[in-house]
């Protein structure tokens, strides 16, 4: 079985005609770091936000890898899973 991400959606007030947002959050974070941004009326009022945990974050699965690869594979993995094959994405970092 995969692991999977754990992972919050900002649905569109209206009608999800944008490119969705992925949010990525940094080093020692989780998902909810960045709610305040996603919840902004100005980023969801036409388009839905996705909130991820990174693996060995927040809720997310652990592991003993932390490779670069592996974490984006995880992220690609969600994308798919979701039927998303266009995103923007936003992360932030310390």
């Amino acid at each position: 079985m995969q692991n999977v991400l754990k992972s919050d959606v900002v649905r569109s007030k209206g009608l999800a005609i944008k490119l969705p947002v992925l949010f990525l959050h940094g080093f020692y974070a989780c998902r909810s770091n960045l709610r305040h941004i996603a919840n902004s009326p100005l980023i969801h009022s036409d388009r839905s936000c996705f909130l991820l945990d990174l693996r060995n974050h927040g809720d997310s699965f652990h592991s003993d890898s932390m490779h670069y690869n592996d974490m984006a594979m995880d992220v690609i993995h969600f994308l798919n899973s979701m039927g998303i094959t266009k995103a923007i994405w936003v992360g932030h970092s310390y």
